[in-house]
């Protein structure tokens, strides 16, 4: 993160001002470090999520992110996006949530470290639970990337632009980083892992306004 602060402030994409507030964010957010509560604590939201979400049923109802995905990025998008999450097409390409966000768990709650998270785990695996959830967020993030490739750059940049480039403040500023997002989107195959950071980012951005 350092190293990424000081090359915005020397390309001159970010100020001093913002880079010493970003900073102070970061160390707000992460100085501390994650703060685990009590193991009874953590036993007891283990065996309440088993109860509550370890079955079937509660599985189908995750087929419900699909629908949303249908209403947000379209229904032809998201069903070539659960075609191409079925067919493992989408994973190869690195659209997958565990690769670009590091998603492993259904939510941060469900990590722990006592001994109730082997039965949780394996009680969201085997009811299909945490299948469902996989299958609906990464055929959202397939719809996302399709329907981000299909905007005009002045759509793409009326809807990014505030985000990557919010030093534009003024129609017909400049939004380099925005500019080359959209032709890193356009060409999503060939650009390499590393350099595919503001595409997580916007995907992750799409993803959250769905499933906060």
């Amino acid at each position: 993160i350092a190293e990424r602060l000081r090359a915005s402030l020397a390309d001159g994409t970010m100020t001093v001002d913002q880079v010493d507030e970003a900073a102070r964010l970061i160390s707000l957010r992460f100085g501390p470090g994650e703060q685990a509560p009590h193991k009874i604590i953590q036993n007891f939201k283990n065996l309440t999520y088993t109860g509550l979400l370890a079955n079937p049923m509660s599985a189908l109802t995750q087929f419900g992110d699909i629908a949303l995905g249908a209403y947000k990025n379209g229904i032809v998008n998201t069903v070539a996006g659960v075609m191409k999450v079925l067919s493992g097409r989408g994973k190869s390409t690195g659209l997958d949530v565990k690769d670009l966000f590091g998603i492993n768990n259904v939510a941060a709650d469900f990590a722990s470290k006592t001994k109730t998270k082997d039965l949780l785990n394996a009680g969201l695996k085997y009811s299909g639970f945490r299948t469902a959830d996989r299958l609906g967020k990464n055929t959202f993030v397939q719809g996302a990337m399709l329907k981000n490739q299909q905007m005009s750059p002045e759509a793409f940049k009326a809807r990014w632009g505030k985000i990557f480039d919010p030093e534009a403040t003024k129609p017909g500023m400049p939004t380099p980083r925005t500019e080359e997002l959209y032709k890193k989107v356009q060409s999503f195959e060939k650009v390499t892992p590393e350099n595919r950071e503001d595409i997580g980012f916007m995907l992750w951005n799409d993803l959250s306004e769905a499933q906060p």
